[in-house]
C-alpha cells in the first residue's frame, strides 16, 4: 500500500481494511507487543478480534519505520494468511506518542 501521510489517515485505512474482514463487528482484545527490543513491548499496541483469526497492529522498524500490520489467519497461517501493511509518514517520537496515549490508565 502506499504510504499514508498522516496517522488519521492510515488510522482510516487501517478501519477499511478490517471492515473488509467483517472481524471486528462482536468486539475484539487488546494486543500487547511482545518483541522485547521494541518500544511497544509489554504494551497494546493494537487489537486482535474475538476468534484470534485477524489482528493488527501499530509497529516501528528501522526499514519500513513507522507501519500498521493486519494479519489475517481466516485460511490459516503461513502461506495462507493474508497480510498488508500501511506505511504512515510519521517519525519515531509520534510513533511512541501513539503507543502511550493507547496505554494511559
Amino acid at each position: 500500500m502506499p504510504k499514508e501521510s498522516s496517522h488519521i489517515s492510515a488510522r482510516n485505512t487501517l478501519i477499511d481494511e478490517l471492515d473488509k474482514t467483517g472481524a471486528f463487528g462482536n468486539g475484539s482484545d487488546s494486543y500487547i507487543g511482545r518483541l522485547k527490543s521494541s518500544y511497544g513491548y509489554g504494551k497494546q499496541i493494537g487489537r486482535t478480534s474475538l476468534d484470534g483469526k485477524v489482528r493488527w497492529r501499530l509497529d516501528y522498524d528501522s526499514e519500513m519505520e513507522v507501519h500498521y500490520n493486519i494479519e489475517d489467519f481466516t485460511n490459516g497461517k503461513g502461506v495462507n494468511a493474508k497480510k498488508i501493511v500501511i506505511p504512515i509518514d510519521i517519525n519515531y517520537d509520534e510513533y511512541k506518542a501513539i503507543i502511550d496515549l493507547w496505554n494511559r490508565r
